[in-house]
């Protein structure tokens, strides 16, 4: 496991690997100025993973690499890449957002809580498993692509907020 005390900070490229060795980021916050790869079982855990570069960043996911808690505060461009696995939250705070043909999908049985102000994002899969997999929308989330709903018929259901979808909407299992 890795505990951050305070916030760390990362000028070149973050790669965070975890070779199913159950490595969590159990607390603390990593700022990442420089580009991002998760890759392998990502890191997940309640830690915050912050992207705050002033320059162009690269932010590239991978099916099957969670993070728990994801901040987009940049002055610069950052580019989402492949799919970005979220298990807690996704926050846009500032910066400019190229969602490109990325998905964000939010996996596990944990709440999750969505503010991305005026941001857009391309493809959007709420997976969610667990009666504690409720999701918050704070304000309105766009979704220029799909937006696909699963849930294991474990009850987690949209609480609070908006989605408005450009694209498809695609109900699998029991929805939510």
């Amino acid at each position: 496991d890795m505990t951050v005390t305070g916030t760390m900070d990362v000028d070149g490229t973050l790669t965070l690997s975890n070779d199913n060795d159950g490595v969590v980021l159990l607390s603390g916050t990593i700022d990442a100025s420089g580009n991002i790869v998760v890759e392998d079982n990502g890191m997940p855990g309640p830690g915050l993973i912050r992207l705050n570069g002033s320059g162009t960043q690269s932010f590239t996911g991978a099916v099957g690499a969670p993070l728990a808690n994801i901040e987009i505060a940049s002055s610069g461009t950052v580019n989402l890449v492949g799919t970005i696995e979220a298990r807690r939250s996704f926050t846009y705070t500032s910066g400019t957002v190229n969602a490109g043909t990325s998905t964000i999908d939010f996996v596990g049985g944990n709440g999750v809580t969505v503010n991305s102000g005026c941001m857009s994002f391309n493809n959007v899969h709420f997976n969610k498993n667990g009666s504690s997999g409720d999701v918050t929308i704070t304000g309105t989330m766009n979704v220029n692509g799909d937006l696909t709903l699963s849930n294991d018929n474990s009850g987690a259901v949209l609480l609070l907020g908006t989605i408005e979808v450009t694209g498809n909407i695609v109900a699998e299992d029991y929805g939510m």
